[in-house]
C-alpha cells in the first residue's frame, strides 16, 4: 500500500500520473463536522477523532481547518472508495495492492494529539500492524544530567509581573533539584534570588524588556540538552512557527542550530483546556491551580557527541510571542534504547 499524506492542489498532475483513478484536490469549506464511513480502512474510527475544539473562542463549530484544509474528489469507480464525508480520506484498489489519500492533519496537532492518534491508530491496525506500549526499562545506565545555573540569567518572577495579575502565574512549581518525567533539572529558588526565578525573552509587541540573548555554559561533551519551558502570546501563532533559535557552539568552532516551534515544541503557557494542553507529549509538569499552566521539554539530541561543546545560545524567533527559560541541563547519555523511541505514544 502507499499512503498518500496530505497532497496539495498543485501536487494533483504528478499524483494523477501514479494512480489508477485520477483526482482533483480541491478547497475544503467546512459547512459540518466530519463523518467517518467506519468501513474498510476506516473501521475502528470515530466521528468524535476528526472534531477538535478550538483553543480560544468559539470554542466549538462545525469543524476546525486545523483537522484538514483540502478535500479529495474521486469520480464514482468500483475501485475508489471514499472513506469520509467530506472527502478527506479516500482508498483505491491498484492491482493487488492499494492507495490510500487522506487529507487530516494528524502529523501537526498537539493540542488534540488524542484524537488524531485516534485517527491515525485503527488505519495502522486494519493494515495488520501491530504494535506495543508498555515495553520494560532499556535503561541501563544513568544519563548523566549536569544542571546549568540560570541563577545569574533570571529576570522575571514566577508570579505576577509579565504573568498578567499579582494572582497568576507559575504557582507552586518546585524548586531546587527536582526530576520531571526522568529527566533531571535545578529549579532558580526567587526567594533567594531577588525573587526572579526564569528567563523571559524579548518580544517586540509583548515583552520589549525581555532577554535578547542567552548563553548557555556547557565546555564539556554532551549527548544532549534539555530546556524546560513555556511561553506566552502563542495562542494565535501557526503551528511550526519557530518562537527561539538554538545554537549550538563547539570549541573546535563548528556550530550546530535548531529551532523551538509552537505546537510542535511548546503551547502558550495559558490554555482554555488545561486537560487537552496536559496531552501534548512535551508537558512534564502542570501546575495544580488554575489556570494550570504547563511546562515542556525541549530536547536536543547531539548529532556530534564526540566533540566537546563550549554554549548553547538563545535568541528569540518571533516578534509577537516569546518563550520562558526556566532550567537547562545537559545529558552525558540519552536515556532509553531505540525501541522506546520509536513507540507510537498511546498506541494499544
Amino acid at each position: 500500500m502507499v499512503w498518500v499524506h496530505r497532497p496539495q492542489p498543485q501536487h494533483a498532475a504528478i499524483l494523477n500520473k501514479l494512480l489508477p483513478v485520477p483526482v482533483e484536490i480541491k478547497r475544503l469549506v467546512p459547512y459540518a463536522p466530519i463523518r467517518i464511513t467506519n468501513r474498510d480502512l476506516s473501521a475502528g474510527i470515530v466521528n468524535e477523532s476528526l472534531f477538535w475544539a478550538r483553543s480560544y473562542p468559539p470554542y466549538c463549530g462545525p469543524t476546525d481547518v486545523r483537522v484538514a484544509t483540502n478535500r479529495i474528489v474521486a469520480p464514482e469507480h468500483e475501485d475508489v472508495l471514499v472513506l469520509a464525508d467530506p472527502e478527506v480520506l479516500v482508498t483505491m484498489i491498484a492491482g493487488r495492492g492499494r492507495w490510500l489519500i487522506d487529507q487530516v492533519a494528524w502529523e501537526s496537532e498537539y493540542g488534540e494529539r488524542q484524537r488524531a492518534e485516534n485517527f491515525v491508530r485503527p488505519i495502522l491496525t486494519n493494515l495488520g500492524l501491530r504494535f506495543r506500549t508498555n515495553l520494560p526499562e532499556t535503561r541501563t545506565v544513568d544519563p548523566g544530567y549536569r544542571a546549568i545555573d540560570l541563577a545569574p540569567l533570571c529576570n522575571a518572577p514566577l508570579v505576577g509581573g509579565l504573568w498578567g495579575s499579582a494572582e497568576l502565574g507559575i504557582k507552586k512549581l518546585p524548586v531546587g533539584a527536582q526530576v520531571f518525567k526522568d529527566a533531571q533539572y535545578t529549579l532558580v529558588d526567587p526567594k533567594t534570588n531577588a525573587d526572579k526565578g526564569c528567563v523571559a525573552f524579548y518580544s517586540a509587541k509583548h515583552n520589549p524588556s525581555g532577554t535578547k540573548q542567552v548563553v548557555l555554559p556547557v565546555d564539556r561533551k554532551a549527548a544532549g540538552v534539555n530546556l524546560l519551558i513555556t511561553s506566552l502570546w502563542t495562542s494565535s501563532l501557526s503551528v511550526k512557527t519557530p518562537i527561539l533559535n538554538v545554537d549550538i557552539d563547539y570549541t573546535d568552532g563548528s556550530r550546530d542550530v535548531t529551532t523551538v516551534c509552537i505546537g510542535r515544541d511548546v503551547q502558550d503557557w495559558y490554555q482554555a483546556d488545561p486537560a487537552s494542553a496536559a496531552r501534548h507529549p512535551a508537558v512534564v509538569w502542570t501546575g495544580p491551580e488554575s489556570p494550570q499552566p504547563s511546562l515542556y521539554q525541549f530536547t536536543w539530541e547531539n548529532p556530534n557527541p564526540e566533540r566537546i561543546v563550549r554554549s548553547v545560545t538563545l535568541r528569540p524567533a518571533d516578534s509577537d510571542g516569546y518563550v520562558v527559560l526556566f532550567a537547562a541541563s545537559t545529558l552525558d547519555r540519552l536515556p532509553g534504547g531505540p525501541a522506546e523511541r520509536f513507540i507510537i505514544p498511546g498506541a494499544q
